[in-house]
């Protein structure tokens, strides 16, 4: 497949479409605000668990929590990503050799924008379309924080899986003198990783709404829609399944704080704010209206096997 130039990704193409303009700007940023809830919600409870002794589970939840970081870091880049951990890590790590191809394979919109090809794009092009926007923010260790942050998400990865697939046995041999101590430092270091990674995902997103060319037009709704999204998502249920995590709890309403764009919304931003969720409907692609009607029919077929067996 041919790699595609700056200018032919989807974040300039399919996303900015004249046609299609509000409406896909709106999915767009819905898109960025899922995936950067689900990087918060992943490793509140990835702490949380690991404050409750569910070291194997907390580990894990820490790094979906970066790999949701890592599709919201492409997506605002490419305007897509790829679905494979392993080519989605490749596409920060990746080092240009001669005579051997680099490039990765963003595949996640197709499945469901039936109209678009995958997106073969050069990891150095990703890097810098990135470190465009943090280093004109001032962030100037933002080449360094990106590194850290590719070669952390790689190698949690082989870890995770050994944490998931050879040690569920062997991690509950409490107070072996060895697997005990592997696994706290797994915890703790995984926790350094994940929260680094949160951290980075936080300045892109609000880099992202602020500066954006892609909401020139409605930028203040849109943070108003996010900070809504936001309220509403972690403030609202998923904060209550901190109760027994006091400090936790309040370190989550602090991130919040750093999530959202205005104390105060006007009447009229939060009239906008609703008038923008609104656009963003399940019909957000035709595909997730199939895969709904797909998983519909397997949610079907396992209830009738359990019937059957009553």
């Amino acid at each position: 497949m041919e790699t595609l130039s700056r200018d032919g990704w989807p974040i300039d193409v399919y996303w900015a479409d004249p046609a299609e303009s509000a409406q896909r700007v709106s999915q767009n940023w819905f898109i960025r605000a899922c995936l950067l809830t689900s990087a918060v919600q992943d490793y509140y409870t990835g702490v949380a668990l690991g404050e409750d002794g569910h070291l194997n589970w907390a580990v894990t939840c820490r790094y979906y929590s970066m790999v949701h970081v890592a599709r919201l870091l492409l997506f605002q880049a490419v305007g897509d990503f790829p679905t494979g951990h392993q080519e989605m890590a490749r596409a920060f790590t990746q080092q240009a050799r001669p005579n051997v191809p680099t490039a990765v394979k963003c595949d996640w919109l197709r499945r469901f924008e039936s109209s678009q090809g995958a997106s073969v794009v050069e990891p150095r092009d990703i890097e810098q379309a990135l470190l465009r926007g943090l280093s004109a923010s001032g962030d100037c260790a933002a080449e360094a924080r990106l590194k850290t942050f590719g070669s952390g998400l790689e190698k949690l990865c082989a870890l995770r899986n050994d944490s998931n697939y050879e040690s569920l046995l062997i991690g509950q041999q409490h107070n072996h003198e060895w697997v005990s101590e592997f696994f706290a430092q797994l915890v703790s270091v995984s926790d350094c990783a994940a929260r680094e990674a949160l951290d980075l995902a936080i300045s892109i997103y609000r880099l992202g709404l602020s500066t954006d060319a892609l909401f020139e037009g409605e930028r203040l709704e849109h943070q108003a829609a996010s900070d809504a999204h936001v309220r509403f998502f972690l403030l609202g249920g998923f904060a209550s399944t901190l109760d027994c995590h006091a400090e936790l709890k309040q370190n989550l309403c602090g991130t919040v704080d750093r999530l959202r764009f205005a104390t105060l919304s006007p009447p009229e931003l939060d009239v906008a704010a609703q008038e923008i969720e609104g656009r963003v409907r399940m019909s957000l692609f035709e595909g997730k209206q199939r895969l709904f009607g797909r998983s519909g029919d397997k949610l079907q077929s396992l209830k009738g096997i359990l019937i059957d067996r009553a």
